[in-house]
């Protein structure tokens, strides 16, 4: 191969192969940067000279293009191997067939390489840790490279902190329902110390999963931190704005399915905002006469009932009347129902039910 052509094709083959570490949230510090683009040519070149055409076969020959893949995967992989001084690493991954692909072709689980993680552990004890906590360390480690951007971290002390929980608990993200994969967002592991988030029950670690400083989710921190609170709600924001702290530390499950049920009011019928409100201010002088009362009702209902009528209706008029708002929800534009169709049928219901009461007393 000529070699003016050899030298222009390897870097241009290095070019790719460094758009795809750092595509990978691999950030390379210009000195180390330079020494691993020397050795990188050099390797390069040996994998050309001969098999000029090795990189450049047309995609549709499948098998071809399969071994390009794996050359271009391998160079990728060697790279950052280079750059962390990390080769007997990248061996010992190979070996013992760590999965080092995502959901793209080129989405690499190139954190593993990193010495700034792997010398935290001993091989065995990162082989260990690495078994299960692949996609965790993976999103912890591209959230590094996203929350840099905004502002200054300190990414030794959070890479430090992460592989000391890990050290003390591999399983820290696992629950019996589920895999935390983004637990370890910088804004929750700067929230907690080690010690803290290793003494959070899976409840809490599942609230605070993909942690961010958004307004709702600071009030489910202070729960969970200053209150030891661990009970998962949808509508965080609602029941802040709704709820004193002290309410919402002796709601019950049910109280919480009763009110997450209001939240989720979605009926294009009235003003959204009032009928909520309402419907939170009503329950609320209800419980103080009936502090078991717990009916899951749309929240239209009531706007439309007193609190006696509320209190009185039976099971299966509950289940009528919901049954008729979510008709009404997935009905009205085919059958153009309007609101008055709605409420009115919310009456009747009542006033059935209300006849069916007097009946059995009577009997």
């Amino acid at each position: 191969m000529e070699k003016d052509y050899l030298d222009v094709l390897s870097k241009n083959i290095l070019n790719d192969v460094k758009n795809m570490v750092r595509r990978n949230y691999i950030v390379l510090e210009k000195e180390q940067e330079k020494k691993t683009d020397k050795k990188m040519l050099d390797i390069i070149k040996s994998v050309l000279e001969g098999n000029d055409e090795l990189l450049y076969k047309k995609e549709e020959e499948e098998e071809d293009s399969k071994l390009n893949d794996y050359v271009i995967r391998s160079l990728i992989q060697y790279y950052v191997a280079i750059y962390n001084d990390n080769l007997d690493l990248l061996h010992r991954l190979l070996d013992n067939g760590f999965t080092w692909y995502g959901i793209s072709k080129y989405d690499m689980n190139l954190f593993a390489l990193d010495k700034r993680i792997s010398s935290n552990f001993s091989e065995e004890e990162y082989l260990d840790i690495l078994e299960s906590n692949v996609e965790l360390l993976n999103n912890f480690y591209s959230s590094l490279n996203r929350k840099k951007i905004k502002e200054d971290i300190n990414e030794e002390e959070l890479i430090n902190k992460v592989c000391n929980i890990l050290k003390k608990d591999k399983y820290v993200s696992k629950t019996k329902r589920q895999d935390l994969r983004y637990l370890f967002t910088i804004d929750f592991l700067n929230s907690f110390s080690e010690e803290e988030i290793l003494n959070l029950n899976n409840e809490q670690k599942s609230i605070l999963e993909g942690f961010y400083n958004e307004e709702y989710k600071k009030f489910a921190l202070k729960l969970v931190k200053d209150y030891n609170y661990s009970k998962e709600l949808v509508y965080w924001d609602d029941f802040e704005k709704y709820f004193t702290i002290d309410e919402i530390l002796n709601l019950s499950d049910e109280d919480i399915e009763m009110y997450e049920c209001i939240f989720g009011y979605h009926l294009e019928v009235g003003d959204h905002n009032l009928i909520i409100s309402n419907a939170i201010k009503k329950i609320k002088e209800i419980k103080k006469v009936n502090s078991d009362f717990n009916c899951r009702l749309n929240a239209l209902v009531y706007s439309l009932l007193t609190k006696e009528q509320i209190m009185s209706l039976s099971e299966d008029a509950i289940d009528e009347i919901n049954n008729r708002c979510a008709g009404y929800g997935f009905f009205k534009d085919k059958y153009d129902l309007t609101e008055k169709y709605l409420k009115r049928g919310i009456k009747f219901v009542k006033l059935k039910d209300g006849i069916k009461n007097k009946v059995k007393i009577k009997k």
